[in-house]
């Protein structure tokens, strides 16, 4: 076959368990940014997810990285999950290394570390400084489940769930083009931008799939797909971008910036949150995120939120009641 300098990869993550409802496209490389599970905490959980992969037969390679909802990493070391992911030769899993990967020879390295507290590759603030040091200094894409600090980080009650020493380490590394995470399901699906310290950009990406608050009834979106024509350095958007994002064909993440589209608020969007706000809802980062999510659609957005605030009110009772 002849190489070509084009890569497809479609990008997911955060499906906890759902991942049977993902359309993914013939593609040359699909990445998973972890809680790809629900809490599992056997091996059999993870063939399960393997087999499935192994399924996909329009996806050419796979790279596999854990997230805290992998909760066998309390009790499974780094060959073992291994062992049960790495099924047919064309599925890798990487954890805290790096891999030379594709035609395009390009080396990716992930870390599945993170501040949840009692779930899987929990860490702290220290730690994390360390665990994120280790990246190599050649990486060229960069898959971690936890975002940055202050790239799509941000949770509907207004928290950071990023981390400060992976910003300073993206910064760091000079032949970094791209950065793939997860865990903040509310970015799922929009892409930032952040420069480095030679000056030079690295493009951000939150793959998280799951829809929340929940879009149109579908639980789990389907994957981002992105064409890298590695050879000029540049990324077109195939398919699943969100939010006001709506750049097509080429953009180039040295010259052009791709989410400058996100920042300008349509005013379609200034008069739906005008109309919430009047109806008594207040959260207006909220109500943005989920006016965006549900394309400007009232009805739709108003459902989403209460939504929301059922399964919120649910979980309070559970943990405090014991339902």
């Amino acid at each position: 076959a002849t190489m070509t300098s084009t890569l497809r990869i479609a990008i997911f993550s955060d499906t906890h368990s759902k991942y049977d409802q993902l359309n993914v496209p013939p593609c040359d490389l699909a990445i998973v940014a972890g809680d790809f599970t629900h809490h599992a905490t056997k091996a059999e959980d993870l063939l399960t997810f393997s087999r499935w992969i192994a399924s996909q037969k329009q996806i050419k390679e796979t790279l596999i990285c854990c997230g805290n909802s992998e909760m066998m990493a309390r009790f499974m070391d780094r060959e073992a999950i291994r062992k049960s992911l790495e099924i047919e030769s064309h599925i890798h899993y990487l954890q805290d290394e790096a891999k030379i990967l594709t035609q395009q020879h390009i080396k990716f390295y992930a870390s599945p570390w993170q501040r949840s507290r009692n779930m899987g590759f929990s860490a702290k603030s220290d730690k994390l400084k360390e665990i994120f040091a280790d990246i190599e200094d050649d990486t060229e894409v960069l898959v971690t489940h936890m975002p940055p600090i202050g790239i799509l980080d941000k949770t509907y009650k207004g928290n950071h769930w990023g981390c400060q020493h992976l910003l300073t380490r993206i910064r760091e590394l000079s032949h970094l083009r791209m950065h793939i995470f997860g865990h903040v399901h509310e970015w799922g699906g929009f892409m930032q931008r952040i420069q480095k310290d030679n000056g030079e950009y690295v493009l951000c990406i939150n793959g998280a799939s799951s829809c929340w608050p929940v879009v149109n009834g579908k639980e789990v979106r389907d994957p981002l797909v992105i064409d890298w024509h590695h050879v000029e350095g540049k990324f077109s958007i195939v398919s699943g971008l969100q939010g006001q994002i709506t750049m097509e064909g080429t953009f180039d993440t040295d010259d052009g910036d791709p989410s400058s589209a996100h920042s300008q608020e349509s005013p379609q969007l200034q008069r739906c949150l005008r109309k919430l706000k009047k109806m008594g809802f207040r959260n207006e980062e909220l109500l943005k995120r989920t006016l965006i999510l549900n394309s400007c659609d009232l009805d739709a957005t108003i459902r989403s939120i209460k939504d929301k605030k059922r399964t919120s009110i649910r979980r309070f009772i559970s943990r405090t009641v014991g339902i």
